[in-house]
């Protein structure tokens, strides 16, 4: 029927017309294959790289949020380090204060012993007077009986003589 309608047309000329179309669809299904297989790859490659790039965020925000965490411990270690200075230097400054009162007190209770000493002495002293002028006192009145002796006597001697 072909041949009739188109004279000019052979039957091999035909069978390669059609192998030719065959040869055409398969190179396009192939082509068509191809490209389907590379877009999968392409796409999987893609996916593969987003999950990469998705895994390195995570890392990279896990890692600055240990960095941020380790400023924040490094922060406060120093904060504390120089609380714990400051802290230091009052014990420091209280240390030297008390030792300073304990000086003074110290130095007031040996005022207060040496004065209490003196006193002491003084008294002493003043009883070692007083003993002596005690006994310069009996020994005067004791001298004055005496003395008070002899002239009674003598006047008692004096008036048995008259």
């Amino acid at each position: 029927q072909l041949q009739r309608e188109l004279p000019e047309i052979t039957l091999e000329s035909l069978e390669a017309h059609a192998v030719k179309t065959r040869r055409k669809r398969a190179l396009f299904k192939r082509r068509q294959t191809l490209q389907r297989v590379w877009l999968q790859q392409r796409d999987e490659a893609l996916r593969w790289a987003v999950a990469q790039f998705q895994g390195l965020e995570v890392q990279q925000a896990a890692r600055l949020a240990a960095k941020a965490e380790a400023d924040e411990i490094d922060v406060r270690r120093a904060d504390v380090s120089e609380r714990l200075g400051e802290l230091r230097e009052q014990r420091s400054v209280q240390d030297h204060h008390d030792m300073m009162k304990a000086a003074a007190a110290d130095e007031a209770t040996r005022k207060r012993q040496e004065i209490e000493k003196r006193r002491e002495e003084e008294e002493r002293a003043r009883a070692k007077d007083e003993i002596q002028k005690y006994k310069k006192n009996k020994e005067r009145e004791e001298d004055m009986r005496r003395m008070l002796r002899a002239i009674m006597h003598w006047k008692l001697a004096r008036s048995f003589r008259e």
